[in-house]
Order: structure tokens, then C-alpha cells, then sequence
């Protein structure tokens, strides 16, 4: 009942948005041709300027150098990025219709719509040069689609943000330097939404094997240093029980992972064996730091530290950890499911943490529990080359 009418609320929001936004993306087909040849110029420009021998072929909509070369489809023509900005700027000029100031936050839209269009050329060229100077299968696998929705939520959410803080656009505007952005919010979600975020950036440049995971156990560092004051709360004391749990957990994960392919066996190691023998070593240890203390921290403090006392209260800091409900209980476990991929396990896994923390009414016994699963489970890869469960 206390997040029923917010969380309803919210649903229809996403559906008035995101529903007219996806349609507005399918009429602009129209723009497609036309779009296409601008698009084409656009990243034949790009590329000059990089010293490149740029291949065109404008008939067929073919751009690239001589060793790799895209063609420019409908979905890259920039068609989707206009239809999808302009529906979610209209919703945000109507929602804050009193806030804002008329006519000049008008200019927002064809703003966003020049900047989508923009950045749609530079992730074709980046593409292009990602496929001739580093892999073309990189390229194609996760730098191609992860690239265009990391720039529309940046150019979205920055326009936002600006017209927020700038008097020009927003009568209330907030200057520069008044308020602070250290919330208790931003204590608990801000180090799992840095992993995630570097997460999204490292899968830019790998397909199957992550070269460039040390950087992820370094985004979370920052947020949980900004907001090292908050964490004095977590009030950190040895018991037996936490270390229990995360055992218990251990034998459930391992009990329940499926069969796993020869294939999916042997990419890590594979990998790791052409690497020189130093990177391969910091590559491991970056692994087993990142999944015994890192992901720990930033996965308890949002799902156990404010998901489970947030679905109670919405000041969830009043909650004490301790405090039980089944629908907290239920709903912030089935998210922790979700988020890992793997429902049963990670359901079963996400409900024993939270026992954990009901124990003794203390998050730092969830991480504990978490770190623990976590840092055994990274000794039995090691010890009996179960690298599918990395």
C-alpha cells in the first residue's frame, strides 16, 4: 500500500512517454532516405579528419576506410534518435510546463534534436574506427547498439539537467554550487549505478571476454568516497552468522548453475592465456577484488541498504534494517534475481542476505554474507577451473 499509488503513478507516466516516443520513432521513417545521405557526409567528415581514406559509396549508402566500411541502414540514419528525443522533451516541457520558462524552453527541442543527430554521426565513425584500428567484431558486437542508447540518455539527461540549473529556461532554477548532491539516496544507489555504468562502458569495447574489467572496480570508489559519511551508519562488528549465510549461499549457487558449455568453459582461460603473464595477473586479481569487495558493497547498500526499507518507507532512512515486511522481502529479492540473471539462485541468494541484515538489524552483515559467497566462490574458480561462473 505505501508504493502502490506512486509506483502506478509511475507506470503510467512510462507509458504515456514511452509509448508515443516509440511510435514518433516509426512515423520519422520518412526522414530515412534523406537522413541517410546527411548521415553519410556527416561521418565521410569525421573520418577526413581523422587522416583516414574515407570509401563512399553514396548510391548504396556505403561508408567506411579501406578495410572496413558500414552501410547505413535505416535504424542509423538518426530517424529513431529524432522521433524518440522529441516525444521525451515534449512530455518534459508539458510535466514542468510551470516551472519552465516559455518560449525559450522551446529551443530544447531542435537542441536535442540537432545533438541526437549529431552524436548519431559520431558513433558511426567511432564504429568505423573501432572496426578498422581495433576488431571489427568488437564493432559489431557491443559497440554498435550499446553506443546510441549511452548517447541518447547522456544527451537527454543533460539537457535536463542545464535547463534545470540555467534561469534562462527554468523560473526556479537552482544555481551552481547551492544544495549538494550528497543524499542519502545518492550514498546507497550511486556506487551500483557507477559499476553498472562502467559496466555498460567497458561492453563497449569486448565481445566475450571483458579485457578491460579493472576499471569496474574502480567506478564504484568514487561515489563511495564522496559519501563516506554516510557509511559510518553501517556499524561493522564480527558474528558468525553472516559468514554462515553467505556459505549456505555458496552451495546453492554452485547446486543450481546449469551445465555449462565447453565454450563458455574456456573463454576466460583462452583469453587470459594471451595476455602477458603480467596483465593476466592483474586481470585476476582486479576479478577477485571486484567480486569479494567491490560488487558486495554496492549491490547490499542498494538492494538491502535502501530497495528492501525504501518499499516500506519513503524516507527509508527512518526504517531500521531490521524491520521486516513480506512485500520488501519479496520484492527486493526478486530484483536482485533479476539484475543477476539467474531467478532461482539469485532470488534464494537475495532473501538469505536479507536475513542476514534482519539478524542483527545491520547492513554490513548483508555485505559480509555477499562477500563471503562471493570471495569462496572466487577460490573454487581458481582451484577447480569453473570459469563459467565468472
Amino acid at each position: 500500500r505505501p508504493v502502490a499509488k506512486p509506483a502506478a503513478r509511475a507506470l503510467a507516466a512510462g507509458l504515456i512517454v514511452g509509448l508515443p516516443a516509440w511510435l514518433f520513432g516509426f512515423e520519422t521513417m520518412m526522414l530515412w532516405r534523406p537522413l541517410s545521405r546527411l548521415t553519410l557526409e556527416v561521418v565521410g567528415f569525421l573520418l577526413q579528419l581523422t587522416g583516414q581514406e574515407v570509401v563512399s559509396n553514396p548510391e548504396e549508402l556505403i561508408i567506411g576506410t579501406p578495410t572496413y566500411h558500414v552501410f547505413i541502414a535505416e535504424p542509423c540514419s538518426g530517424y529513431e534518435g529524432i522521433g524518440l528525443i522529441t516525444v521525451m522533451l515534449g512530455f518534459y516541457l508539458f510535466y514542468f510546463r510551470k516551472s519552465l520558462r516559455f518560449p525559450n524552453a522551446l529551443l530544447l527541442v531542435p537542441i536535442g534534436i540537432a545533438l541526437i543527430w549529431i552524436a548519431n554521426g559520431v558513433r558511426i565513425a567511432s564504429l568505423i574506427g573501432v572496426g578498422t584500428w581495433i576488431s571489427p567484431e568488437i564493432a559489431e558486437g557491443g559497440f554498435h547498439s550499446a553506443a546510441g542508447w549511452l548517447l541518447f540518455c547522456m544527451i537527454t539527461l543533460a539537457l535536463v539537467a542545464v535547463s534545470r540549473q540555467s534561469a534562462w529556461f527554468t523560473r526556479d532554477a537552482v544555481p551552481r554550487g547551492r544544495g549538494s548532491f550528497r543524499t542519502p539516496e545518492g550514498a546507497y544507489l550511486l556506487p551500483l549505478l557507477f559499476l553498472i555504468a562502467a559496466t555498460l562502458a567497458t561492453g563497449l569495447f569486448t565481445v566475450d571476454f571483458d579485457y578491460l574489467y579493472p576499471a569496474r572496480i574502480l567506478a564504484p570508489l568514487i561515489p563511495l568516497w564522496l559519501f563516506r559519511s554516510y557509511y559510518r551508519e553501517l556499524r561493522w562488528s564480527f558474528s558468525w552468522v553472516p559468514i554462515a549465510l553467505g556459505i549456505v549461499v555458496l552451495g546453492l549457487w554452485i547446486t543450481l548453475e546449469p551445465e555449462p558449455t565447453p565454450e563458455a568453459n574456456a573463454t576466460i582461460p583462452n583469453a587470459l592465456a594471451e595476455m602477458p603473464r603480467a596483465a593476466a595477473l592483474i586481470w585476476l586479481t582486479a576479478r577477485v577484488l571486484g567480486s569479494t569487495i567491490g560488487v558486495p558493497i554496492a549491490e547490499e547498500l542498494a538492494f538491502r541498504g535502501y530497495l528492501l526499507r525504501r518499499l516500506i518507507d519513503k524516507d527509508f532512512t527512518a526504517v531500521p534494517p531490521n524491520q521486516f515486511t513480506l512485500f520488501s522481502f519479496l520484492v527486493s529479492s526478486v530484483a536482485f534475481g533479476v539484475l543477476h540473471g539467474r531467478w532461482i539462485a539469485g532470488i534464494l541468494a537475495g532473501m538469505i542476505y536479507a536475513a542476514a541484515q534482519y539478524k542483527r538489524g545491520k547492513v554490513s552483515d548483508a555485505i559480509v554474507a555477499h562477500a563471503v559467497t562471493n570471495g569462496l566462490l572466487a577460490a573454487y574458480v581458481l582451484a577447480f577451473g569453473a570459469w563459467h561462473f565468472w
